[in-house]
């Protein structure tokens, strides 16, 4: 890792902040993507075609502001850094925007459709420019900062364990932080807990964190030429392609738990709106449990093909839960989701830094901040078919946002099902066939790159040192 040389205690401090600020983010997607749709569209009751819209609107948005600011990024010239400025000066409204999420400025209970849509949309277009703002440049680092497979392997193995168990510990919680007042679901807690750690988590974090000055020296690209690049750059492609595919599924899975546990005929009729606090830690204690057992895999049996392998495992947990039909093999395929999950979490960040260092070693410049944009984007605008599919799986089924467990018909609660079941499942197994064939950088062909990779690094470390002695 690159630091100011430090001692190894005030080190070891710096490295635990940036670990908390990583958990931190991760356990707020875990509450966005659990928790944002059940609110507005459950406890709201915002029609599901006007959420998908809404939704498409937000993701064009999405697709626009991330390559900016990535392209930002990478360009600035400041002695703080180049990504460091923007999580300071984004952090403080990231947690206000993740409040007013939950605990809306305007009375949305009474409120017309029109009205909850609208702020549906505005709030959403807030807290991505301000989570992109913050994360993005949080995520550039990883692979700048962590150098090697091993290192950063090492790395996300101890920031995921944490997001897990962070993210395990809200999700217990969550249920029992709903206040229900009469008729009305009260989500105080669940925007107010986030919106104050958030901040300074990731406060923290940025002071404990040193870039690597020779990256900002050396990058002088124009932003037209790096999109040629990253269009050029075939790795980057068959990463995003598989990618953004496991992104639609994941969404369907996982905005769909709360609703799922809400109306399930084993869920709803058995454990109410609660049960997530058992199903979901379930797949949480699995991905901690097994993150130890796929850092050993990854090293020395599915390196090359971990992506592949946990996105087969996802497909399948998927089916279990379509057609199960007892809470064993509900659970049962939670434990199954959290294996596959921990695997392809662990492997992650590590693919996409083999096609970060691949740029890299064709060009000498570290251009986090534009893959990371123009990925977002990539993934924004295929995310957008998400709201869509369950769109057309509610209106198969009949399905009407908003409707009381008690009212609804067999084919309503087997849409909902099938949202985290068949839909999910399908875009898992189109996920896996793209990484087995798409994805490139494995064996002799990604030695060769790291090993260049590397060479770069070394040579702008003795750049750094002539310059130095002059």
């Amino acid at each position: 890792m690159y630091t100011k040389q430090l001692n190894d205690l005030e080190r070891q401090k710096r490295r635990r902040r940036w670990f908390l600020a990583g958990a931190a983010g991760s356990a707020l997607l875990i509450i966005f993507d659990t928790q944002f749709r059940f609110y507005y569209e459950t406890v709201l009751g915002l029609d599901a075609l006007l959420a998908a819209s809404m939704w498409s609107i937000y993701s064009v948005w999405n697709a626009v502001n991330d390559p900016i600011y990535g392209f930002i990024s990478d360009r600035t010239k400041s002695r703080f850094g180049r990504r460091k400025p923007y999580m300071i000066l984004g952090a403080i409204p990231f947690g206000l925007t993740f409040f007013f999420m939950f605990v809306p400025l305007v009375d949305l209970v009474n409120a017309s459709q029109s009205t909850i849509a609208a702020y549906y949309l505005i709030i959403l277009l807030l807290y991505d420019g301000f989570y992109a703002l913050v994360y993005s440049n949080y995520m550039a680092l990883i692979p700048e900062t962590f150098r090697g497979q091993d290192e950063l392997r090492r790395f996300n193995l101890s920031r995921l364990t944490i997001a897990t168990l962070l993210s395990m510990v809200l999700t217990v919680v969550i249920p029992f932080l709903r206040i229900t007042v009469g008729d009305t679901v009260n989500m105080f807690w669940i925007g107010l807990i986030p919106g104050i750690f958030m901040p300074v988590f990731i406060l923290l974090a940025s002071y404990g964190t040193h870039e690597n000055p020779a990256y900002q020296k050396t990058f002088n690209t124009k932003v037209v030429t790096s999109l040629k690049q990253a269009f050029q750059n075939k790795p980057f492609l068959g990463w995003i392609s598989y990618h953004s595919m496991y992104n639609i599924g994941k969404y369907l899975m996982t905005s769909n738990v709360a609703i799922l546990a809400y109306y399930s005929i084993v869920v709803g009729s058995l454990f109410g709106m609660g049960f997530e606090s058992l199903m979901v830690p379930v797949v949480f204690i699995v991905v901690v449990a097994m993150y130890p057992l796929w850092n050993v895999l990854f090293k020395k049996v599915t390196k090359d093909w971990t992506n592949v392998v946990c996105l087969i495992l996802a497909m399948i947990s998927c089916l279990m839960l379509q057609f199960s039909n007892t809470i064993y093999l509900a659970i049962g395929a939670a434990a199954l989701m959290g294996f596959a999950q921990s695997g392809y979490s662990l492997s992650h960040d590590l693919y996409n830094a083999r096609q970060l260092d691949y740029h890299y070693s064709k060009t000498g410049q570290r251009a986090e901040g534009s893959y990371n944009g123009i990925g977002a984007s990539i993934n924004s605008l295929v995310n957008m078919l998400g709201p869509w599919i369950i769109v057309v799986i509610y209106a198969i089924g009949k399905h009407t946002t908003g409707t009381d467990p008690v009212d609804m018909t067999q084919s309503a609660l087997m849409a909902v099902r099938s949202v985290s079941g068949f839909g999910a499942a399908l875009f898992f197994g189109v996920a896996a066939i793209l990484a087995t064939f798409a994805f490139k950088l494995r064996g002799d062909v990604w030695k060769n790159v790291e090993a260049a990779a590397l060479a770069k690094d070394e040579e702008l470390k003795n750049l750094e040192q002539q310059q130095t002695a002059l």
